[in-house]
């Protein structure tokens, strides 16, 4: 009767053992807590993709599309700046030397400097300790970089502010004269005013070496001057719709005499505000030095676009819109 007992004792006890496994429940409740922190995992990973392509675009945001170098070495106690011939030869002895693939070298004989495209950082680094051990002290007269990146924001970003610009224009002239018409008309002379400027600077490239100019690329400077550009234009332009306003009256109608009128009058005023301008862009142009010759050139091709855009080109784009059809 005992042994029955004690095979029940060992019964009860036998149940008691998965009783641990039983307290598993309460282990599963601690293995349900271990997979929680997978749960906010799904979080970071939709990230991954976007990093990528951020690591991705970073090389193109450090590229260096020109570097504007210049090189002095003392020679009987003072700095001399080497010319471009001297230093074209320089890099390509650098570029054997250390395997530096460069892509285009421009020497500017005028300024003693060179303009190099295609370098990174790194590269940079290395050209500079190279051109070290000709004695030399090289410096960086102007670095512009562009990335894709970098490129697409500022392409979409000056979309939009293009966009609004023009709409603001519009706007206000259309307030300031009561006539959508005038609003329009300075705006296509603004757009002829860039567009033919965009034009001149594209054309320096196969024009350089005939007319002694430099192969001008867009670049801050040239953004700009474009802005500058549209500034003035649009304020010549003003002066000519005002007299318009004027000589108009209390007519709703606006004819071919009128505009004549108004241009006649206002001429004298326009040619000797632009030639004034004119001195002075030129000026910078000539004795501004390599860091301002493209804004330089684009502001000298816009004051003349801008001069003569007001007269042939606003004016008549005014009364085309007014004419009764």
């Amino acid at each position: 009767e005992e042994k029955p007992e004690v095979v029940a004792e060992e019964e009860s006890e036998n149940p008691a053992e998965p009783a641990p496994a039983n307290e598993g429940p309460a282990a599963p409740g601690e293995e349900a807590t271990v997979p929680v922190p997978p749960l906010p995992m799904p979080e970071p990973s939709p990230e991954i993709p976007l990093e990528e392509p951020v690591e991705g675009t970073s090389e193109d945001i450090v590229e260096l599309q020109s570097v504007t170098l210049q090189v002095e070495q003392r020679i009987d106690g003072e700095d001399s700046e080497l010319s471009a011939s001297v230093l074209e030869g320089m890099i390509d002895a650098a570029q054997t030397e250390t395997g530096l693939e460069i892509g285009k070298v421009e020497g500017n004989s005028a300024d003693q400097q060179v303009t190099i495209y295609g370098l990174d950082d790194s590269q940079v680094d290395i050209l500079i300790a190279e051109l070290i051990k000709t004695d030399g002290s090289p410096h960086f007269e102007e670095t512009q970089k562009f990335g894709a990146t970098i490129a697409g924001d500022m392409t979409k970003l000056g979309t939009y502010a293009i966009v609004f610009s023009f709409i603001g224009i519009i706007t206000y002239i259309w307030l300031r004269f009561q006539h959508v018409s005038f609003g329009i008309a300075a705006v296509v002379a603004l757009v002829h005013d860039v567009l033919v400027t965009l034009a001149a600077i594209a054309i320096s490239k196969y024009l350089a070496g005939f007319l002694m100019i430099e192969d001008f690329k867009i670049s801050l400077p040239v953004i700009a001057a474009f802005l500058t550009i549209i500034g003035y234009s649009l304020n010549d332009t003003i002066v000519v719709f005002d007299r318009v306003r004027e000589v108009r009256g209390k007519n709703r109608e606006i004819t071919a005499d009128m505009l004549n009128r108004s241009v006649n009058s206002t001429l004298s005023r326009t040619l000797l505000t632009s030639l004034t301008t004119l001195f002075v862009v030129a000026t910078l142009y000539f004795i501004g030095g390599s860091g301002i010759h493209s804004f330089a050139f684009a502001l000298v091709i816009g004051v003349v676009v801008g001069t003569y855009s007001s007269i042939f080109v606003a004016s008549p784009t005014l009364l085309l819109l007014n004419k009764k059809k």
